[in-house]
């Protein structure tokens, strides 16, 4: 699962997915649209229902700091963006393997 947010001026992803040992893994990221400022961040839990309150927590939170939903993807693995220059045929979102 995968949410996008943004203001005018900054953008807030996070996702969910599950890890080799099987706790689900809750990845944040936060960064500035006009500049480098930003940051990142993991939460590891052993049960879906509390990782899946914690996401809806979120967002209530980025709403009310002014941040408006952009997309929901479930079922994709975030891929972080490259650095510098990208490569041809990278994608940022790729679907996930059966």
């Amino acid at each position: 699962m995968l949410l996008e947010f943004r203001t005018d001026r900054r953008g807030y992803t996070m996702w969910l997915e599950r890890d080799l040992f099987g706790a689900f893994v809750l990845h944040r990221r936060w960064y500035g649209l006009y500049n480098r400022r930003g940051g990142t961040k993991r939460q590891v839990f052993d049960d879906e229902q509390r990782a899946l309150a914690e996401v809806e927590r979120l967002a209530r939170v980025r709403e009310r700091h002014g941040y408006r939903l952009l997309s929901v993807a479930v079922g994709y693995r975030y891929t972080p963006p490259l650095r510098g220059r990208r490569k041809k045929g990278a994608t940022a979102v790729a679907p996930d393997e059966p």
